[in-house]
């Protein structure tokens, strides 16, 4: 990989995310904003946050290796209740980790990937009657470039 094709990564993320049966139904999206409301939710929307280059081997100036961080956020909203939103959010939470712990390696794009911790904010939505909660995955991908 002369070099990395961060976006590819991310619409892979995506197309993963899409291929899982239990994700039917899911609006998934890279790179674009949520507007809140019952019909846009569950919402999974996938983010490339930052990259870091950590101590570099000898064939430093032929290779570079990075551990790219995703912000993975998954969103769901309920009329009902806080205690409701935040039930669909953690098995919209589970599914999503579940999916990526299938593909390490994110279908060959990257050399493997593991899962960080995340934030899990929750609300009433003030121009409504409802109610959202969100839960962050975060993504770490081992990928590496190199100039040939």
């Amino acid at each position: 990989m002369a070099r990395i094709d961060y976006y590819a990564i991310e619409t892979e993320i995506k197309t993963i995310l899409d291929a899982d049966s239990t994700l039917t139904g899911t609006l998934i999206t890279v790179e674009d904003e949520l507007l809140f409301g019952a019909e846009r939710t569950p919402w999974v929307g996938v983010f490339l946050e930052r990259r870091d280059a950590g101590d570099q081997s000898l064939s430093s100036g032929q290779r570079t290796r990075y551990n790219l961080r995703f912000s993975i956020w998954c969103w769901e909203y309920s009329l009902e209740s806080i205690s409701k939103a935040i039930q669909l959010r953690d098995d919209l939470l589970g599914k999503v980790e579940v999916a990526l712990m299938g593909n390490r390696t994110l279908n060959g794009k990257v050399s493997t990937s593991w899962l960080e911790g995340g934030d899990l904010p929750s609300a009433r939505v003030p121009e409504s009657n409802g109610f959202v909660s969100g839960g962050e995955i975060i993504l770490i991908a081992d990928v590496t470039a190199t100039t040939g």
